[in-house]
């Protein structure tokens, strides 16, 4: 979802998993993609499972056609981007409070002062210990 501005207003754009399975297929998606103007969620550029491909609301139906015609399933991966837009905006603003919570993204820090919290507070249930390091020393 970082892939591009945020500036657009993407409200009513939709992401479709479309079946690629043979270079026939990549083929014509690549067409429509560059057709349509649809943006890559997924490099196109062999056959694989699937392609992810951002449609514009007003082409939808332009696509949904095309697709079937071309004999290429598809579903819908997400139904509004912009407010998935929205939704992940929201949960980055929440992740970066340094604020314990259990209903959202916590940083690293937020994590480590909630354990050591809750070690004080509970010690008879709680025992902090070092079991190693990651890569940046924490």
């Amino acid at each position: 979802l970082c892939g591009f501005s945020l500036a657009l207003d993407r409200s009513g754009d939709e992401v479709w998993r479309i079946r690629a399975r043979s270079a026939k297929d990549v083929d014509r998606v690549v067409g429509l993609a560059n057709l349509y103007q649809m943006e890559e969620w997924v490099e196109v550029n062999q056959p694989s499972e699937y392609v992810d491909l951002m449609v514009r609301y007003d082409e939808k139906e332009s696509v949904r056609r095309a697709l079937r015609d071309a004999k290429l399933p598809f579903s819908t991966m997400i139904e509004d981007v912009q407010e998935k837009i929205r939704r992940h905006s929201r949960a980055r603003r929440d992740a970066d409070s340094e604020e314990f919570g259990y209903d959202k993204f916590n940083t690293f820090e937020a994590i480590e002062d909630e354990l050591k919290r809750l070690a004080k507070e509970r010690s008879n249930l709680v025992r902090l210990q070092t079991i190693g390091r990651t890569y940046e020393k924490r």
